[in-house]
């Protein structure tokens, strides 16, 4: 019995020890915005890191968009030292103008700009994947297949406050939502790339707040990734788009107060039925009840 016990503490640390190294891991780069011409100011962001740890970040250019781990990435040097705060965290401010003779880019040339993040002691080459695009357009065009989505928040602003709205997409098929930031309520035309297929966005509301019923627009839990690689379950509302040809996409989301019920039609319809039934079942235990009587005063 002795050894037995001994054993299964042994398991129990194999299996907890996996876990804890996969929530050391970094999570995904965030770039706002994900797209515009070379001399825009991008915002990145990540979390996930080692407390103190010195992060290095790294980037590469390509026309195609095709970027293959391994590749050759250029160490590009911000204002402000990067170093892993006291959450994990490391944020930073990239005048894409500044890099464009780093990479080389032709600035006639549409493309992608491919950001990497890794610890000052580790080549790019070695770290995780976990970088983030910016797509680069040029004299108007965009690289080929680089179309994006235009989302807008519409809602008074007595109603929105000044609070966020964190928005998210994923392509149909794929088992979670990937953040792409929170925005302010209202807001109009966040733009995201999006290669040509079908997509889901999705938006996650403070709890007093809900979107106005539409057919387009259904909730659904599923898993929202943002900068941790943990990807809690999240209650969203969403719709589903489709690119083509590299256009672009609106999608619109109307914000209104929450009510009791702010589920989808369908929903809703099975709401109303459990309703009538309801009823239904309250008067049939009244005319059971009323015959009983009736037997029982003959």
């Amino acid at each position: 019995m002795k050894y037995l016990l001994v054993i299964g503490f042994a398991c129990t640390l194999l299996v907890a020890l996996p876990a804890q190294q996969v929530g050391a891991e970094p999570g995904l780069i965030i770039v706002t915005p994900d797209l515009g011409e070379m001399g825009t100011l991008v915002h990145l962001e990540q979390e996930g890191w080692e407390p103190g740890t010195p992060i290095n970040l790294y980037a590469s250019f390509t026309e195609t968009g095709v970027v293959v781990h391994g590749d050759p990435f250029i160490y590009i040097k911000p204002a402000q030292k990067l170093v892993a705060d006291e959450k994990g965290t490391w944020r930073a401010d990239i005048q894409t103008a500044d890099i464009r003779y780093l990479l080389g880019h032709d600035r006639s040339k549409p493309g992608f700009v491919r950001f990497q993040a890794a610890p000052a002691d580790v080549p790019p080459s070695e770290q995780v994947p976990n970088g983030a695009t910016f797509i680069v357009i040029a004299d108007g065009v965009r690289p080929n297949g680089s179309g994006s989505i235009e989302v807008s928040v519409l809602g008074s602003l007595e109603l929105g406050e000044g609070r966020e709205a964190l928005l998210s997409i994923r392509r149909v098929g794929d088992h979670f939502f990937r953040s792409k930031g929170a925005v302010t309520i209202p807001t109009e035309k966040n733009s995201f790339f999006a290669r040509d297929g079908d997509w889901e966005v999705a938006l996650r509301l403070p709890e007093d707040l809900s979107v106005s019923r539409s057919r387009s627009v259904r909730q659904l839990e599923a898993p929202l990734c943002g900068l941790l690689t943990r990807c809690p379950q999240e209650l969203l509302f969403v719709q589903r788009v489709s690119v083509q040809d590299a256009g672009i996409t609106a999608v619109t989301f109307v914000i209104k107060e929450k009510s009791i019920y702010t589920g989808s039609g369908e929903d809703s319809g099975r709401a109303e039925l459990i309703a009538g039934a309801s009823v239904l079942l309250a008067v049939l235990v009244v005319g059971v009840a009323a015959v009983a009587y009736r037997r029982t005063a003959g």
